[in-house]
């Protein structure tokens, strides 16, 4: 558990989705919601994936995964709830995450982000992440151009 200016992270589980789902999510349906994370809950279990719940007081207001693929490590499903953003919760929610990648011994992170999303891509440059790919995939409304940023973790030995 983390604390960081009046914010928490916990590891997420499922007791947290309604909550999370009128933060962070409202417009996606309740059982596409449900389907995901109980995906990643699964992943959890198996020491595949590592998820964290933001909360400020008891409430969530973010929510971030770490995936561990063939390739590498991964951060995806990051989210910060709208009236949340610009607060520092993204960038606890990945510092959170990269620990847990240190952690696990991964070399590098991964993480994508829609070339239109200006915000995102600005923190994690900030953060470090420098762009390795661009691809156009479908992310739900069409086709659009998503970047693949990568960071090295130093001192760490391949899992």
């Amino acid at each position: 558990m983390t604390s960081i200016l009046e914010l928490t992270l916990l590891p997420f589980d499922l007791s947290q989705i309604q909550a999370l789902h009128e933060a962070c999510w409202p417009e996606v349906p309740f059982d596409h919601l449900l389907d995901l994370l109980s995906n990643i809950v699964r992943r959890c279990e198996q020491q595949r994936a590592w998820a964290l719940t933001a909360l400020q007081g008891d409430r969530p207001v973010g929510f971030g995964q770490l995936s561990s693929w063939t390739r590498g490590a991964e951060i995806s499903d990051l989210v910060v709830s709208v009236c949340c953003r610009s607060q520092g919760i993204g960038t606890a929610l990945i510092s959170g995450l990269l620990d847990i990648a240190q952690q696990q011994g991964f070399q590098e992170v991964e993480i994508g982000v829609a070339e239109n999303n200006t915000r995102a891509l600005a923190l994690y440059q900030r953060l470090g992440f420098e762009i390795k790919q661009r691809i156009e995939l479908d992310l739900g409304d069409g086709p659009e151009l998503v970047l693949y940023l990568k960071l090295a973790l130093t001192g760490q030995e391949a899992t």
